[in-house]
């Protein structure tokens, strides 16, 4: 009965989503640019590790979220890099 319950829910989000013409990932950028919808942010913002984990544990995800970390760890080295090579100057 759970199950069913929950799965009505979200089929009530994803058909709200669909209504107001947004994507899940069109509804988290507009929510993480705002000025505004600070509670949203904040809600979103916490909940960022449990995303990545739950679609890093979806095979056909993984490569996709293997990737971007990769990437954002490459980026982020190289900032390191970059910022000690100033001090150095």
């Amino acid at each position: 009965m759970a199950d069913l319950q929950l799965e009505q829910r979200l089929h009530n989000v994803s058909r709200c989503l669909e209504e107001n013409s947004l994507t899940v990932s069109s509804y988290v950028g507009y929510v993480m640019s705002s000025k505004k919808l600070a509670l949203e942010k904040s809600s979103l913002a916490q909940q960022a590790i449990s995303i990545c984990e739950i679609f890093y544990s979806y095979l056909p995800s993984r490569p996709s979220i293997t990737s971007w970390a990769l990437n954002i760890a490459q980026d982020a080295l190289q900032q390191d890099v970059s910022n000690l090579a100033q001090v150095q100057q």
